[in-house]
């Protein structure tokens, strides 16, 4: 038995945990796979225009610049998105949670595809005669994903340190159990963070512990909390996504960057993921459920994105070519949209679903009988 697969788990929702994907009694939650694919869809826009803007030899404008700075917001609304599939996953349905199943399920789903980009950038650098020169200790650490190596190579993989962070602290508190485990969570995360503020601490594994962006985990499982247990009315959801529209527009009129990044785009994250759930839950699913394919590839697409502008970047500087950024920006991005669902369905979907029958407690007592 293990946090996410408990004795009853059907074939159904172990293919869905495999992948990553959200399921409640076996159904996926189609809100949450749009909203995943959303985020990465976003910083890859953002991406893309500051990495573009030079090559397209455009001016970049004060505003514009600011404009699709907005694309930061998909960090934020991943860290919810986590700490919401983490509690549904580990709590949503019957079985005890189990700390070392916890763990194998979410290295397995965060390092093998991981270290397959890793090797696809080195590669590709390599061949374009940029590869980053790291030391033995740096290489390391970047496979590791510490927090002062992990974005070496992979520039975003800098979130991946937050989420093994997340995962091992709760792993280790929710032991506890659903609601002390919560309460335990929150308290531990807001007693670090105010410990920061007073220490400002240099060392980089300190400054991730103690950074308010770990409120925002905790603001996805409060969320997956009160949305797993109390049937909410549709009303509630249409104003939960209306409040987080309303200040995602107050953050960028009075400035985004005047105030910490777990408030300004933090809250309302959770306040659209919260509503999402809650329109779903209410029968609202129609467009969600057509495009909640997409968010199977989130991971992948969040990875593979920089790689992809990279080499655009390098056949443009081959060719002399100057595109015009909107058709560099469209055009990119709806490559990596295209890659990436492929190499989920070639790769990942494949890879994470053998690995996971591999640690599955079932799986191996069968072997042994």
């Amino acid at each position: 038995m293990t946090p996410a697969e408990p004795a009853t788990m059907s074939e159904a929702e172990a293919v869905a945990e495999a992948e990553g994907r959200p399921s409640s009694g076996g159904m996926t939650l189609h809100s949450i796979q749009c909203m995943r694919f959303v985020a990465a869809t976003v910083v890859v826009i953002y991406h893309a225009y500051i990495s573009f803007v030079p090559a397209a030899l455009a001016a970049p404008t004060v505003g514009a610049a600011y404009a699709f700075g907005f694309g930061k917001v998909g960090v934020h609304i991943f860290f919810v998105i986590s700490g919401y599939i983490m509690y549904l996953t580990s709590f949503g349905r019957p079985g005890r949670f189990r700390t070392g199943q916890f763990f194998l399920r979410r290295l397995v789903r965060i390092y093998p595809i991981y270290w397959i980009f890793v090797a696809l950038y080195l590669a590709v650098t390599a061949m374009l005669g940029i590869m980053p020169l790291l030391s033995p200790m740096q290489f390391a650490g970047m496979l590791a994903l510490a927090p002062a190596s992990a974005p070496l190579v992979i520039g975003p993989a800098w979130t991946l340190s937050y989420e093994i962070y997340f995962y091992f602290v709760f792993g280790i508190i929710m032991i506890l159990g659903a609601l002390r485990g919560t309460i335990a969570l929150t308290l531990v995360f807001v007693g670090s963070i105010a410990v920061g503020m007073v220490l400002h601490p240099a060392n980089p594994l300190a400054a991730m512990a103690t950074n308010a962006l770990l409120l925002e985990f905790c603001m996805g499982v409060w969320v997956a909390r009160i949305t797993t247990r109390h049937a909410l009315p549709r009303g509630i959801g249409w104003a939960a996504v209306a409040s987080a529209l309303v200040l995602y527009g107050a953050g960028l009129a009075w400035g985004y960057d005047r105030a910490p990044s777990a408030i300004v785009w933090g809250v309302p994250s959770a306040l659209l993921i919260a509503g999402m759930v809650v329109l779903e839950q209410t029968g609202r699913s129609g467009l969600m459920r057509r495009l909640s394919w997409l968010g199977d590839s989130s991971y992948v697409l969040y990875l593979c994105h920089i790689l992809l502008i990279t080499l655009v970047l390098a056949l443009l500087r081959t060719m002399g070519l100057a595109v015009p950024l909107a058709l560099l920006m469209i055009a990119t991005t709806v490559g990596a949209i295209v890659f990436a669902a492929l190499f989920h369905a070639a790769i990942e979907r494949p890879l994470t679903a053998l690995l996971h029958r591999a640690i599955s407690p079932r799986r191996r007592l069968v072997a042994a009988a």
